[in-house]
């Protein structure tokens, strides 16, 4: 699903039109998850909406955004805003998206965020890799081998303390909540799924 969200409803049913040949088909009501959102806004409307995390990527037309995925000026060519629309669609499936009660991770943007404390914790590109295949495991524990052979690409007999010495970091980096989102047990390191 694309989701549109547009200065005024003329131009929110241009980009509908112009987008209808995507499947899936686009929509403009926020109840249903998108897999990209086309964002075509005032620059005040758009510094507001990435102070949430956006758990898929976003299309900015018109203005350029450090947090945007993608920025396209306005105007532009209807064909680079097409494949611009399909190379986002590409990367919404690369996004890797975890929640428990209390956190979101947001592997797109490297962010931990902490519901309660409202706090979001920005994450180093290896403890991203290292939470987003851990998310893919969905609780799951994975040893620090298969961590040590899927993130870091090392061979699995390697002496060393990589793993733990990510580990404690990031849970320094969350604080006093880390173990309502990441533990380990005799079997390996998981990410908490429930309370």
């Amino acid at each position: 699903m694309i989701g549109i969200i547009a200065k005024n409803n003329l131009m929110r049913q241009a980009l509908c039109n112009i987008l209808q040949e995507f499947d899936p088909v686009v929509y403009v009501s926020g109840e249903t998850p998108a897999d990209l959102i086309v964002l075509y806004q005032s620059p005040d409307f758009v510094d507001g909406f990435f102070k949430t995390p956006i758990p898929c990527p976003v299309l900015l037309l018109g203005l350029a955004h450090d947090e945007a995925d993608f920025c396209l000026p306005i105007p532009c060519r209807l064909n680079v805003l097409k494949q611009t629309i399909t190379k986002a669609l590409e990367a919404s499936q690369n996004t890797t998206i975890f929640e428990n009660p209390i956190f979101i991770f947001n592997g797109k943007n490297r962010r931990v965020y902490n519901k309660q404390t409202e706090n979001e914790i920005y994450l180093t590109e290896k403890e991203n890799a290292l939470v987003s295949y851990l998310a893919k495991k969905m609780g799951t524990p994975c040893t620090k081998e298969e961590l040590l052979a899927h993130v870091w690409n090392y061979n699995p007999d390697v002496e060393t303390h990589t793993v733990e010495s990510h580990i404690y970091a990031l849970k320094q980096k969350i604080g006093l909540d880390a173990n309502f989102f990441i533990q380990s047990n005799n079997n390996g390191y998981f990410l908490v799924t429930e309370d």
